[in-house]
């Protein structure tokens, strides 16, 4: 009799670990889900004004060729989202820091000093 209480009680107790493992489970997944959803929905709101007036000035700023070219792009557009201002900005910064790299220096091509 006692082997059989103590078999019923060991089930009981593996089965409430695993229900708390999947509930664990299940409530870390609706997290992520929710902050991709969450992420997802602030991405696709339109920009602000300050933001617009940043793109204004990308598009205006012949520094970066290429950056201005995708904020002209940008502004001919009825809208913006916040993923197109993000991509705006990143465009500009890859491109700043792109040309503060030098080129490697060939000794061929320069021009001889006396």
């Amino acid at each position: 009799m006692l082997k059989s209480i103590d078999t019923i009680a060991i089930l009981f107790r593996t089965r409430a670990k695993v229900s708390v493992q999947y509930f664990s489970h299940f409530l870390l997944g609706c997290i992520a889900l929710l902050v991709i959803v969450f992420v997802y929905f602030l991405s696709i709101c339109p920009i602000q004004s300050h933001q617009y007036d940043v793109v204004e000035k990308l598009a205006q700023s012949a520094q970066y060729p290429k950056t201005q070219h995708f904020a002209i792009h940008l502004l001919q557009q009825s809208h913006l989202t916040q993923w197109q201002y993000f991509q705006a900005i990143r465009a500009y910064q890859y491109e700043k820091t792109a040309t503060t790299r030098y080129p490697a220096l060939n000794t061929n091509d320069t021009l001889p000093r006396f």
